[in-house]
């Protein structure tokens, strides 16, 4: 998901696209909000991993919590 400035013809702040097809939603207020609904499929993907793993192991453990906190890098970070 992506997220950029709404088009001039949206009555909107911004817009968040899936890929590079439709818009997927168009978002009233500021930037991280945007940021935040863009990622929002990531963040859920990665609790649900969190959630539904035995985590027997500690390479089980590092990737699913390496995997939750690149979701919220991408939901918090402006690159």
């Amino acid at each position: 998901m992506n997220y950029m400035k709404a088009p001039v013809n949206v009555r909107a702040d911004w817009t968040v696209y899936e890929g590079l097809g439709e818009p997927v939603a168009d978002v009233h207020g500021t930037e991280n909000l945007a940021r935040l609904m863009a990622a929002a499929p990531d963040l859920l993907e990665a609790l649900q991993a969190l959630c539904s793993s035995p985590l027997h192991s500690v390479a089980a453990r590092t990737e699913l919590w390496t995997e939750a906190r690149a979701a919220i890098a991408r939901a918090t970070s402006k690159d």
